[in-house]
């Protein structure tokens, strides 16, 4: 997460849905800049996609999301 740059400390989350079968990590940054080339590294390492961009009084949040397989136990 080297690529997203901020005034101050980035604050992430894991978000599981298991009964959608989903997973996300939310990035917030303030005051950031993004660098494709670095987005499309943090894709190919986590095998996540760039889903959603929110932006709200200079916070953004990144969402980065993919399909997972849930086993039932």
């Amino acid at each position: 997460m080297h690529t997203i740059i901020s005034s101050e400390s980035l604050k992430y989350n894991h978000v599981i849905l298991r009964d959608q079968s989903l997973e996300f990590i939310v990035v917030e940054a303030k005051d950031y800049f993004l660098d494709v080339r670095g987005l499309m590294k943090i894709e190919k390492i986590t095998g996540m996609s760039l889903v959603q961009i929110r932006s709200k009084d200079g916070v953004t949040n990144l969402w980065f999301g993919r399909h997972i397989f849930v086993s039932s136990q």
